[in-house]
């Protein structure tokens, strides 16, 4: 008899240990904020081989692309997408000067020669511009509508750059070719590096 109780209560704080230390690794998967899934569910599954892990973006934090070649200065709701040596995708979150929230898609692929984008930024019912960003020049080409196109072109001695921004406005409304330069310029632009 005292066996048998003996054998109850050491299985009962084995059980206890257990969900002590279950309770523990959930509650730092969930963060100081509380709440949430379990820690199963919560954790994302391990990329492919090959595949470059998605990256959120926070403030400060840099989203290296293209086995180095481009950096992005990321920002709160930046993420990087699948990437491979030639080409990347980032997902931004961007406002624009009166405030519209948009959602855009920014791919960028490395061009064997830089004369190339004679042609990839020559776009119907487009304007183009150029911009010296803070590493040097681009040249840009803005597409308005209700997704509303940017196509760029950058020659780095790291190599000939062509990046497509494809823009959603999230109240569904068209965006101006003044709205998409102003995005560019003053939002994109500036958190581009070709180190």
């Amino acid at each position: 008899m005292i066996a048998a109780a003996a054998a109850v209560l050491l299985v009962g704080a084995v059980t206890g240990a257990v969900l002590i230390t279950r309770g523990g690794d959930e509650s730092a998967d969930r963060g100081s904020v509380g709440g949430g899934p379990p820690s199963s569910v919560s954790r994302a599954p391990a990329p492919a081989a090959g595949a470059s892990p998605p990256t959120a973006g926070r403030p400060g934090s840099e989203l290296t692309l293209l086995a180095g070649r481009v950096v992005v200065a990321a920002r709160p709701g930046w993420e990087a997408l699948e990437s491979s040596d030639n080409n990347a995708s980032v997902r931004l979150q961007l406002n624009t000067s009166t405030g519209r929230e948009v959602l855009a898609t920014l791919t960028i692929v490395t061009l064997s020669d830089p004369s190339a984008f004679d042609t990839t930024l020559k776009v119907d019912g487009g304007t183009s511009f150029e911009l010296t960003g803070t590493d040097g020049p681009f040249r840009v080409t803005v597409q308005p509508g209700l997704a509303g196109r940017i196509a760029a072109g950058a020659a780095r001695p790291t190599g000939a750059f062509f990046l497509n921004l494809s823009i959603f406005a999230l109240d569904g409304g068209a965006l101006n070719a003044p709205t998409l330069r102003t995005l560019f310029t003053d939002e994109v632009a500036p958190a581009l590096r070709f180190p």
